[in-house]
């Protein structure tokens, strides 16, 4: 008999999940933090994976990286889930794209303050503004993106305090 060994658990459980559906992000801010392996949740709940940051960045030389959005590959994984052996891949295709004609966004959201590290949360914004039909990102669907408020306004604001400190008379 033949046994597969995989590195860990959590390889292990990926392994499972043989029908995925891959999006692009195009991140603004650093994706200091992102590692491929990491979460991709809803409301709290692990619905896929990280897979690639950056993907396909600066493929065409140095000027394509001036201003230009970061992608990550990201996997969503409906096994995990549903639990079931097979999936409706168009079905879910369609509803993704529902939710995001009504405000689903991405964004990265600190895993870990002592770490750094981050994970995508995809979370409905009222606010947000209307998308492409169906962007794509070297023909991989591209998902939506707002800005990761939490982690980059905190680094802000540790700055800006740490700027006055430096700047009172001692």
């Amino acid at each position: 008999h033949q046994f597969v060994l995989h590195d860990n658990q959590e390889s292990a459980k990926r392994a499972l999940y043989t029908q995925t559906l891959d999006y692009v992000l195009l991140v603004e801010r650093s994706v200091r933090g992102l590692q491929a392996g990491a979460p991709v949740e809803y409301r709290g709940i692990r619905i896929g994976t990280v897979e690639q940051v950056p993907w396909a960045f600066g493929t065409e030389g140095p000027n394509a990286m001036t201003d230009s959005p970061i992608p990550v590959l990201i996997r969503l994984e409906p096994q995990r889930v549903t639990h079931q052996s097979t999936i409706a891949l168009p079905s879910w295709k369609s509803e993704i794209s529902q939710m995001v004609e009504n405000g689903l966004r991405a964004s990265l959201k600190a895993g870990n303050l002592l770490t750094g590290s981050l994970f995508v949360d995809l979370e409905f914004h009222n606010n947000a503004p209307a998308t492409d039909a169906s962007p794509t990102y070297r023909s991989v669907p591209v998902l939506p993106s707002v800005g990761s408020g939490g982690l980059s306004k905190l680094e802000d604001q540790l700055h800006a305090l740490l700027k006055t400190l430096n700047g009172l008379p001692m």
